[in-house]
This record gives structure tokens, C-alpha cells and sequence, in this order.
């Protein structure tokens, strides 16, 4: 959190709202490499490089993703709307 840089996510256009972006929510990094972001439409994004590059994760949901705690850098914890 030293610096910050503006960078691309692989994020599509949201399916509960076409033509928008999902919202993310909050961000948790395990270590100084590995975090992870959580947001609306189930979206969860991954990155193992300090936030450089991000990958979307499947997360088996379409509720809104609004917390995320990470463990260790291969596991976290994540809370949603609707009981998720």
C-alpha cells in the first residue's frame, strides 16, 4: 500500500446490470504477492505478483461478494449478500 498504480481488471460487463461494470467491494492480501478482490455479481479476483496482474475466479455465485479475508496465500474466507 505504499504505492499505487492504475492497471486493467478482467472484469465484463455485470449481468445484473448490462452495459455496467461490477462494484468491488474489499481487497485482502495474504503476504506482500498473493490477494485477492471481491464484488457485485460474484466476482472474485485473484493476483500472485503484488497486484500487477489479476485473474478472475470462479466463485459458484451471482450474489453480491461484499468482504474477503485472506488466511495464507491459498485460502480466504468471503462473505456476501443472501447468506453467501
Amino acid at each position: 500500500g505504499q504505492t499505487w498504480t492504475v492497471i486493467e481488471l478482467p472484469l465484463s460487463e455485470s449481468a445484473t446490470f448490462p452495459g455496467l461494470h461490477p462494484r468491488l467491494n474489499d481487497v485482502a492480501f495474504a503476504d506482500e504477492l498473493h490477494g485477492w478482490m471481491v464484488g457485485s455479481d460474484g466476482v472474485i479476483l485473484a493476483t500472485a505478483d503484488g497486484g500487477l496482474h489479476w485473474t478472475l475466479q470462479p466463485s459458484g455465485s451471482n450474489s453480491a461478494l461484499l468482504s474477503v479475508l485472506a488466511l495464507d496465500a491459498q485460502r480466504l474466507w468471503v462473505t456476501g449478500e443472501r447468506g453467501t
